[in-house]
């Protein structure tokens, strides 16, 4: 059934072929070499039933197309209708052999039937420019680069044996040094960048380099494909304009111990809100210390503006910073948004603002009632609060006869059970802690505190605070 189908299949595309004058082209087609030139097929035009040949030149070529028994090779100029029969015969080789042919269209034909065709191009003729400049691209002068010459880059132009007019326009590639982003290390790294493009005409619009850079034009890829020499053309150099930033927060917090990193994000829109996010460095408090770092493409990345303000009022600007990096402390619970602009040297360019926003949680603090010192060495052996957004912290231990034993002031501390030195006795002691929460919570707390778990045999070890008599 599939062998059924496919023959069928086959048949219908002979069918309209022939209608055409052109013959079922088989799968061992024709093909065109040289011997003492170069040749590229640079396009297999299948709407038009050619193949277009590039031929590094033509004069003093010698040209192999493959024929076989009873071929006839045929030449045009503009269409198969006006083709003449070549008075040259296929060789004991099957081929048919020319020498320095002329540019147009060959057909391969076979009992009349368009076998093959071929459009022969000289390429010697095709130049590149010898000088070209960069200049300001009229689409996009904060991204783009327009770079032009004198002389036209001509397209390759042929005709298809029904008689059409085509062309392809030629592809060139340009080269220029650039940046390119390394996440890992956090930094630019210096790269050679190349862009390949079909160009026809006398410019082209490349994408602008990170650095002020001049911008060559390398070689044309189809003339190297047929080994032909080109010089590199250089532009001037050209002033960039294109930024591009990465900008970080690096949270320094209590509660871990290694400062946490995460990346600020671009808003595509400006105005968009579904470009909003919220960085989550986990369970964070006040006061909290940030550092806000971005690194440009310096010297294009010129002139950075960063903005703090609370996310429900916008216009209590907190922090107005000029500069790449800097450090701010949030002192008060509540919700932040950050935002930086980047603009170049002449503030002609600015990049999409970074917008993110931190939340600094609300306050609170828990005390123990327990704790055992040199019971069991890095179990429960600090007398310690647990807490969130505090800003203010004083906390004083004291005897029963009312004797001062310590005093800390940094809630991630707290009282390791000694005076002095050494290990007072297990028992009951008290404390009293004084804080004010990043909301505004004033906190006054008391009461006791068990020292357990040590039976106070090591008398060595104790320091026991003078009794009240």
């Amino acid at each position: 059934m599939y062998k059924t189908l496919a023959h069928t299949h086959y048949l219908i595309k002979a069918f309209l072929l022939l209608a055409l004058g052109i013959a079922a082209i088989s799968p061992f087609q024709a093909q065109v070499s040289s011997n003492n030139a170069g040749t590229y097929i640079v396009e297999h035009d299948r709407m038009g039933q050619i193949d277009i040949v590039l031929v590094s030149q033509m004069s003093g070529s010698d040209i192999s197309i493959k024929g076989g028994k009873d071929r006839e090779l045929w030449f045009y100029t503009k269409s198969k209708d006006q083709a003449t029969k070549l008075q040259v015969l296929s060789e004991a080789d099957g081929n048919f052999h020319l020498l320095s042919p002329q540019e147009g269209g060959y057909l391969v034909k076979y009992a009349g039937n368009i076998e093959a065709a071929y459009w022969l191009t000289d390429y010697s003729k095709y130049s590149i420019p010898t000088s070209i400049s960069a200049t300001d691209s009229e689409g996009n002068i904060c991204s783009l680069v327009s770079l032009v010459w004198d002389k036209d880059i001509e397209s390759i132009n042929y005709c298809t044996p029904a008689g059409l007019n085509k062309s392809i326009k030629r592809k060139i590639i340009f080269t220029y040094p650039s940046l390119e982003w390394n996440e890992d290390l956090k930094r630019f790294d210096n790269k050679e960048m190349e862009e390949q493009k079909e160009v026809s005409g006398n410019q082209v619009t490349l994408t602008q380099s990170l650095l002020d850079a001049s911008y060559t034009l390398h070689t044309d890829l189809y003339g190297e494909k047929l080994g032909l020499k080109y010089s590199p053309t250089t532009s001037n150099p050209y002033p960039s304009r294109r930024l591009e930033v990465h900008a970080y927060m690096v949270v320094h917090s209590d509660n871990a111990p290694q400062p946490k990193i995460k990346s600020m994000r671009a808003k595509t829109e400006p105005d968009s809100d579904d470009n909003q996010q919220e960085i989550d460095f986990g369970d964070v408090s006040a006061p909290l210390e940030v550092d806000f770092i971005a690194i440009g493409n310096d010297p294009v990345a010129a002139i950075y503006t960063w903005t703090i303000f609370p996310s429900n009022n916008p216009e209590e600007i907190l922090v107005k910073y000029s500069g790449a990096n800097f450090t701010h402390t949030f002192r008060e619970a509540g919700k932040y948004t950050i935002t930086l602009e980047v603009s170049n040297r002449d503030g002609s360019c600015s990049d999409y603002p970074f917008e993110d926003h931190v939340v600094i949680k609300e306050s609170f603090i828990d005390i123990p009632n327990a704790f055992s010192p040199n019971a069991s060495p890095g179990i429960n052996d600090i007398f310690k609060v647990k807490y969130k957004s505090l800003v203010k912290f004083e906390a004083y231990i004291y005897d029963r006869y009312g004797n001062q034993l310590f005093h800390w002031d940094d809630p991630a501390s707290g009282w390791d059970g000694k005076y002095k030195g050494k290990y007072v006795s297990p028992g009951v002691y008290f404390y009293l802690i004084k804080a004010k929460g990043a909301d505004g919570i004033d906190y006054l707390k008391k009461g006791d505190i068990n020292i357990v778990g040590y039976d106070g045999n090591d008398t060595s070890q104790e320091s026991n605070p003078p009794t009240q008599q």
